[in-house]
């Protein structure tokens, strides 16, 4: 998913996202920028040229504005382009032909790629095998293969996107949207998009975008105030005009061998210090503003692969061509739920696993490897007729008792069992066999009544009988004096032993 590229600064080459070179510097200054070796492609300035209504080129001029050669001829608008000096390649934007269109570093070898519709700035992630590029009308960032395959939408709603950068290391891209002036940064596929800097920042035009990961850095231009801005990465410490006083700036990039940054002004390419001091002229009589500017920076010598170890863990080291090259690894797991980046204090690339956590308990959140997180309902049937299931979405599942219809009858209890309501009446048995248990139908309240007996009796465990002398008279022996007592006793008169 996303990749790292190497941020050690030294004098070999160093290879910034933006153009993916292997061999030399990335300067993507007004749609981007590139470092050629040597051996493939002189040192000096690289700028894509319209004129109307002839035509457009990229032409190449020594870094003291001599020897300009039109390397690319016979083309229309070309904006965007970028270096991938390992393919020995150079690609480019063309508004007019509507087309994605790349070459060889001698111009030789024109193919089409794909059609685009409105392009403005590229990045290349050579190791990925990636190319990024701005749609300006489309208001979308855009990604496909190297060979034009596989296009993808990876953001939209930037206000006519414009600039972009690639922080490989960091797996992130950076952005400027012009109708909304926004300085903005996401992940490599899209996800995570945060604006760092919108139109309260009093912005106009924010045009291309650089970044300078080592020291924690991105750089932009803004074309309506004629300025170049910095600030860090995470979007403090902002530095307003750090160059000022431009006339539309259009490009950006930076040189982080030599200290410098470059971008092209109506009619000429310029550069300075990364402080923003020492602004001087390096080419003139450069015909449309419209243009994007490659600086070429000459890499370390070498004689074979050893002499390009760079002690970085995260990057291929070869010797091409006598000079070295020093490029990311590739990194990517093919899989959408992590972040793939390579930590050279960890010793290669690591696939953390991104947080799909939407913060919600009444969801389960998982990943797929395609498609990215997804979210389902947490299931909180705890299999029990009578209770009734919830969910909090700050504590999870909540179960609470089936409330029953109330049957209206006071001295019923209305309850669930067995998944059904039932009712059944209220319990009044006060444990006395002597009373006479019942409900009150008006108030439901239990009424126990003392069983009533006959004269010279008392209840004992339910039952009336006889109490104390008269006892003498139950013939029967059943506890009571009555009716089988008298006719016992009747029968007896007159009998003798």
């Amino acid at each position: 998913m996303l990749k790292q590229m190497n941020s050690k600064v030294n004098r070999r080459t160093v290879l910034r996202p933006l153009a993916g070179s292997l061999a030399a510097l990335v300067l993507f200054l007004s749609l981007g920028v590139s470092v050629a070796n040597a051996d493939h492609v002189a040192a000096g300035v690289y700028w894509t040229n319209v004129v109307h209504p002839i035509g457009g080129s990229i032409p190449r001029a020594h870094l003291d504005a001599t020897g300009v050669t039109d390397m690319v001829t016979e083309l229309i608008a070309p904006l965007g382009m970028a270096l991938d000096l390992v393919g020995g390649k150079m690609y480019w934007l063309d508004n007019a032909l509507g087309k994605i269109q790349r070459a060889n570093l001698d111009g030789s070898g024109i193919e089409d790629l794909l059609s685009v519709n409105d392009g403005r700035n590229m990045a290349l992630d050579v190791a990925g095998g990636k190319m990024y590029w701005t749609d300006f009308e489309g208001d979308a960032v855009r990604r496909a293969n190297l060979d034009g395959t596989g296009e993808v939408i990876l953001l939209t709603g930037l206000g006519r996107s414009h600039g972009i950068d690639l922080d490989l290391s960091g797996g992130k891209m950076y952005l400027t949207g012009e109708d909304q002036d926004i300085v903005a940064r996401a992940n490599l596929d899209g996800s995570g998009y945060e604006v760092l800097y919108d139109a309260g920042s009093s912005f106009a035009n924010p045009g291309p975008i650089s970044v300078d990961v080592a020291a924690g850095k991105m750089y932009w231009v803004e074309k309506g105030e004629g300025r170049i801005n910095r600030a860090n990465l995470d979007g403090t410490g902002l530095e307003l005009d750090l160059v000022s006083g431009l006339d539309t700036p259009r490009g950006l990039d930076l040189d982080l061998v030599e200290g410098k940054m470059y971008w092209g002004i109506v009619g000429a390419i310029q550069r300075a210090n990364l402080d923003g001091t020492g602004v001087e002229t390096i080419v003139s009589g450069v015909n449309d503003f419209k243009l994007q500017i490659v600086v070429v920076s000459l890499s370390e010598p070498c004689s074979e692969d050893i002499d390009c170890d760079d002690d970085n863990a995260c990057t291929q080291n070869a010797c091409i061509d006598n000079f070295c090259v020093n490029v990311a690894i590739g990194c990517d797991d093919a899989s959408v739920c992590t972040i793939d980046v390579c930590d050279p204090a960890a010793g290669g690339c690591t696939n953390q696993p991104i947080d799909c956590d939407d913060a919600n308990a009444c969801t389960v959140d998982d990943c797929d490897p395609v498609s990215g997180c997804t979210t389902e309902p947490l299931v909180c049937d705890d299999g029990d007729g009578c209770t009734v299931d919830g969910c909090n979405p700050a504590t999870g599942c909540t179960t609470a008792p089936v409330e029953c219809e109330d049957d209206g009858d006071v001295c019923t209890d209305d309850f669930c069992v067995d998944d059904a309501c039932t009712s059944e009446p209220i319990d009044c048995d006060d444990g006395d066999a002597c009373t006479i248990d019942g409900c009150d139908a008006e108030s439901g309240a239990c009424v126990n009544e003392p069983i009533v007996c006959g004269p010279a009796q008392t209840c004992i465990e339910g039952v009336c009988k006889c109490d104390g002398a008269a006892c003498v008279f139950d013939l029967n022996g059943d506890g009571h004096v009555g009716a089988e007592d008298l006719a016992i006793l009747l029968g007896s008169w007159g009998k003798c032993d």
